[in-house]
């Protein structure tokens, strides 16, 4: 009998059927881990168990070496990372780990003209909205990510705490990312996070991401479910429904820790 996770206060018919899948992909902040925070124990046991019996794609706006520190690094499943891919940078970049090593498959890197083209588009907006950076600020405001540039309205490193203020009171990205698609019309800008804007080139986003990852892992979108905190309208993960992958909201690390432990029994009942 097929094992089903049913979401609380949800249909019977929205049951999902986990043994349907072949490969799961998450986004980071806020599903797996906290904003920026290493990957915490228990998630690391929950991730390691999903990767004994399945692939897992991680598919976030972070760079590589950010993923690589706050979530690969704190794995301990180093003998499963052949079914583990990474997909930073919004699938500007994709790596898999061959003989040992990550090695990067796929990438779509600025150039030196374009970065600057961006800069100057900020440059010009926020004299444009009489935009004013904050006096206070954790770490670079812009960080260049080689196929991505993202503005942190309090930096890179700003606390958690500092980030939820600043997203309920102060939070005047609509403007800027508004008049940024004006000026830059050959790029993808959008919000991530809380503080955040991502521009990459026009057409890599989290749907690209999917399609790329399919392409290069030869499993169907159809077998692949996108699990992210962000899914609604101007969420970060929105974009991943072009793509056509079925999609599973949470809320925060909680649910998806349930998520996963409700993926593992489903599998363990179904090999007695």
């Amino acid at each position: 009998m097929m094992n089903m996770f049913m979401r609380k206060n949800k249909k019977k018919e929205d049951a999902i059927d986990f043994s349907a899948y072949k490969l799961f992909a998450f986004d980071i902040d806020g599903t797996i881990a906290k904003s920026k925070m290493l990957l915490d124990d228990e998630m690391d046991s929950l991730l390691c168990g999903a990767l004994h019996k399945y692939d897992v794609a991680l598919v976030s706006g972070a760079s590589y070496g950010q993923m690589s520190t706050q979530i690969v690094s704190r794995l301990s499943c180093r003998e499963q990372f052949s079914r583990l891919w990474l997909v930073p940078v919004s699938g500007s970049l994709l790596y898999r780990f061959i003989e040992g090593t990550w090695s990067c498959l796929d990438s779509h890197n600025f150039s030196d003209e374009e970065k600057k083209e961006i800069m100057d588009a900020f440059e010009e907006v926020f004299i444009d909205i009489g935009y004013v950076q904050p006096a206070q600020h954790y770490g670079d405001i812009f960080e260049d990510r080689d196929a991505q540039i993202t503005f942190s309205a309090l930096g890179q490193q700003a606390p958690i705490s500092e980030k939820m203020k600043w997203n309920k009171v102060s939070d005047i990205r609509p403007a800027i990312t508004n008049s940024l698609r004006k000026k830059l019309p050959l790029y993808e800008v959008r919000t991530g996070g809380m503080t955040s804007i991502d521009i990459t080139r026009k057409g890599i986003d989290k749907a690209f991401a999917i399609k790329n990852l399919s392409r290069f892992s030869g499993i169907a979108i159809e077998d692949m479910l996108y699990i992210g905190d962000a899914l609604y309208p101007g969420g970060n993960d929105e974009a991943v429904i072009k793509s056509g992958v079925r999609t599973f909201p949470v809320k925060d690390l909680s649910d998806t820790k349930d998520l996963l432990r409700s993926i593992l029994n489903n599998t363990d009942k179904r090999e007695k």
